[in-house]
C-alpha cells in the first residue's frame, strides 16, 4: 500500500463497476477504505507511467546509438522468442525442442547446456 502522511482531496466520477469492486475490496478486507484502495490505484499508474517513460528514453538512447529498430528485427525477435518460449498448458511444462529440466529445475539444451536455473528470470 503507497501512503504518505500528506493528502488531498479529489472528486472524481468512475465507472460503476470500479467503485463495487473498491467497495467489494473494502468489505473483504483487501483495502483499509475506498479512498484508500484509490490511492494504491493511482500509485499504480504512477509507476506504471514513470516505467513506460523510462522504456522510452532507455529505447530513444538505444535508436541514436545503433539506428532505428526495424519490424523485421521486430519480426525476428518475436520468432526466436517463440521457438524458445516454454509453455505451460493446464499444469502440464512443454520445452522446446531439444530442451529438457533436470531433477534441480535447470533448463538443460541438447548440448547439455544449462540455459536457466531455478530463479533466473529468463532462458
Amino acid at each position: 500500500m503507497y501512503m504518505t502522511l500528506k493528502k488531498a482531496r479529489l472528486t472524481v466520477t468512475v465507472d460503476a463497476e470500479l467503485v463495487e469492486a473498491a467497495n467489494a475490496a473494502v468489505e473483504s478486507g483487501a483495502a483499509e477504505s475506498v479512498s484508500a484502495y484509490v490511492n494504491d490505484a493511482l500509485a499504480v499508474q504512477s509507476a506504471r507511467q514513470r516505467r513506460l517513460a523510462a522504456m522510452e528514453r532507455a529505447l530513444k538512447a538505444y535508436e541514436a546509438e545503433f539506428g532505428e529498430i526495424t519490424e523485421e528485427e521486430m519480426a525476428e525477435r518475436r520468432r526466436k522468442d517463440r521457438a524458445n518460449a516454454i509453455i505451460v498448458r493446464h499444469g502440464k511444462v512443454f520445452y522446446p525442442e531439444g530442451r529438457t529440466e533436470d531433477a534441480d529445475g535447470n533448463i538443460i539444451d541438447a548440448d547439455g547446456t544449462i540455459l536457466r536455473t531455478p530463479g533466473d528470470a529468463g532462458l
